[in-house]
């Protein structure tokens, strides 16, 4: 060992980490050690090598103006922040909802803020926008205890009582408002549509269309079938992994006591005869889907199904883009989870194609 380099802290949902530089003569790597949201030592891992980067400035830009609102709901408070134009009034305003996993307002991974870098873009065009902490982010112990809980509990119940909060600002034009469901919240956006039937628009940003199993699998193939150097100790991890998505066919079969993915058998249960596509022919408003080309969480096989279905119907529209990411994020050659680590910021093009939308609807309401 030749030198340890200064450690820092990442963090990726409601998991922190801490990185240890090593430089070596035989080569350079992390020593990585995982925190869960209390503190507690979950994991040791060697990673690619990495130094911290230097300080970035996280000031809020000039031209945006931020506020911290919170709402209540089901016992649970939960906290966002409103993000508009410093100038003007009776904004348009997007309500962004995370995807899969325990997450903060900002979806941060690692370095990185998407739904931060999304928020103040739009507000450089006359957006505003609301971002809040996820439940399961903010309240992880007593979310994980509920054996009952489904994805309307994650998800859909604080989303809808988050538009219900954001409808009542006054900076708002409430006939104005757009939902964008990242992953596992584009996912849901279907059910979220029979709550609110209010919304002028949706976006889905790298949502899976096919049933919740498929889409679980692809990423799990992918990621198996890449590394053909896994450990002993890995592979049997992978094996058990592939046991459990088999037992997704028939949920009601899983012992109540046991976690997949997160998740108990309810969750499961709720989600089995769930089929986006199927419920996504009942949306009526303007519809946009995003994909990036390099996402292997959510593939372009994904995005092609949703284009397969409503490529022809007037109220959808697609982008996918060549270099971007599950976060919308640009990158080159391979796609691997690695390339999460360095830090960069959502594609100026996917909030341009948010605004022209936003914008494109309102014409049309027009005529």
């Amino acid at each position: 060992m030749e030198k340890i380099k200064e450690p820092y802290s990442l963090s990726v949902g409601a998991y922190q980490y801490i990185m240890v530089p090593v430089t070596c003569t035989i080569g350079n790597f992390n020593y990585q050690i995982a925190f869960d949201g209390n503190h507690n030592i979950v994991g040791f891992s060697y990673e690619e090598y990495a130094a911290k980067e230097p300080i970035e400035d996280n000031s809020i830009p000039e031209e945006v103006t931020e506020t911290e609102y919170s709402f209540s709901n089901d016992g649970f408070v939960i906290p966002g922040t409103f993000t508009t134009p410093k100038e003007g009034s009776n904004y348009p305003v997007v309500i962004l909802v995370q995807g899969f996993g325990a997450s903060d307002r900002d979806e941060s991974i690692y370095e990185n803020k998407p739904f931060r870098d999304i928020a103040w873009d739009l507000a450089k065009q006359g957006i505003a926008s609301y971002r809040y902490d996820k439940r399961s982010y903010l309240y992880s112990e007593r979310m994980a205890k509920d054996k009952t809980a489904t994805i309307k509990d994650e998800i859909i119940d604080d989303t809808v009582a988050a538009t219900q909060m954001v409808k009542k600002l006054e900076e708002v034009d409430n006939s104005r408002i757009y939902i964008l469901g990242h992953s596992l919240g584009g996912y849901v956006i279907p059910r979220i549509a029979q709550e609110l039937p209010e919304v002028s628009g949706y976006i889905f940003m790298a949502a899976p269309a096919e049933h919740v199993k498929n889409y679980i699998l692809d990423q799990y193939n992918y990621l198996a079938y890449r590394d053909e150097n896994l450990t002993k100790e890995e592979q049997e991890e992978q094996k058990t992994l592939r046991n459990d998505i088999d037992l997704l066919d028939k949920p009601k079969d899983i012992p109540q006591d046991k976690m997949i993915l997160g998740a108990y058998k309810d969750y499961w249960i709720d989600l089995a005869d769930y089929y986006p596509i199927k419920a996504a022919k009942k949306i009526k408003v303007p519809v946009l889907v995003l994909q990036g080309e390099r996402d292997y969480q959510v593939t372009m096989k994904q995005y092609n199904k949703w284009k397969d279905n409503f490529e022809d119907s007037d109220n959808w529209i697609f982008h996918s883009y060549v270099a971007l990411n599950h976060f919308m994020i640009a990158g080159a050659g391979e796609p691997k989870s690695e390339e999460y680590r360095a830090r960069a910021h959502v594609d100026t093009k996917v909030t341009q194609d948010i605004t022209q939308f936003i914008k494109d609807s309102k014409e049309k309401d027009l005529k």
